[in-house]
């Protein structure tokens, strides 16, 4: 009885740990994807932004700093979720898989990423979708607007309403939309994640000689971060592909994610999938460097109670 209460602590402690690492993550970078997504929706016949500053200038002076965290009430409440099973499942499944006092090497840490990598797509599918329909729908207005025309009809009124007429037209397979490059991009996005941010710690402290001292875990949570972007991101162009179509199927461009990357290669050849990475990558650096050490602190306050 008291093994199985130890391992409920700890797996709440782990829980509440990243729920607070997300929060502090989304906070941070929601305004770096926005315009992340601003410059993947744009048109390479008739471009809005020369690049990731441009596209900030002009959601600032169009709307305000409010304008960058558009669509931000679904990440904010998705990204506590999100890294709460995010970390909790990386910290259960690392102990599986070093059990019976099997060596904690960085293979078995990778396997054990690339797992919750699946297992969080779950989750961060969803919320991606209806943050990209928001921000789709935002995009569309500022291009009407640069053409002179007037735009769209809103679709949505709200994060809230954009989630009930997903569910009310699809039902609740409809958040699944773009649900394969999600698990693609999380089997090696996370997997990338964990794997370099283990390996920044270890080398800091010469492999656990010493605990890594809050500045060494703020540099190795930007490490990880950096790295998952720049090893998943053309697969993260092919989500935002397919998560920013019609929720209705008929209307939708593209049938598969392999038909939505040949479209991309298409209209910007190679290029196309690295559009916008630059504020992904910027994004990367404070907010995950931020959600790590908010991790650690979090976990070591709370196991100490």
């Amino acid at each position: 009885r008291a093994k199985r209460a130890a391992m409920a602590m700890s797996a709440l402690v782990e829980l509440a740990a990243g729920t607070m690492a997300g929060v502090g993550i989304c906070l941070v970078g929601h305004p770096f994807d926005t315009i992340k997504v601003l410059l993947v929706m744009q048109t390479a016949e008739n471009p809005m932004y020369s690049g990731m500053m441009d596209a900030a200038k002009k959601t600032i002076s169009s709307d305000g700093v409010a304008g960058l965290y558009r669509g931000v009430a679904s990440p904010l409440v998705g990204m506590g979720l999100f890294n709460a099973v995010q970390f909790a499942s990386f910290t259960a499944l690392r102990k599986v898989w070093t059990n019976d006092g099997r060596e904690d090497t960085i293979a078995r840490i990778a396997g054990a990423a690339v797992c919750t990598g699946a297992i969080a797509a779950l989750i961060e599918g969803p919320q991606d979708l209806i943050k990209s329909q928001m921000q789709k729908q935002i995009a569309s207005a500022k291009a009407a607007a640069t053409r002179g025309t007037p735009a769209p009809p809103a679709e949505f009124a709200s994060t809230w309403d954009c989630a009930k007429q997903v569910v009310a037209r699809r039902g609740p397979i409809g958040l699944l939309q773009g649900i394969v490059p999600t698990i693609g991009r999380n089997m090696i996005g996370v997997g990338s994640y964990f794997v370099f941010y283990e390996m920044a710690r270890r080398a800091f402290t010469n492999n656990y000689e010493r605990q890594p001292t809050s500045l060494e875990v703020l540099t190795a949570g930007g490490f990880g971060g950096v790295m998952y972007w720049m090893l998943c991101y053309p697969v993260d162009v092919v989500k935002t592909v397919m998560q920013t179509e019609p929720l209705d199927p008929a209307k939708r461009k593209f049938s598969s994610s392999l038909a939505a990357a040949r479209a991309v290669h298409a209209a910007h050849g190679w290029s196309g999938f690295t559009r916008g990475m630059a504020p992904a990558v910027a994004r990367s650096v404070p907010a995950n460097a931020v959600g790590f050490v908010l991790y650690e602190w979090s976990k070591e306050a709370l196991s100490r109670r």
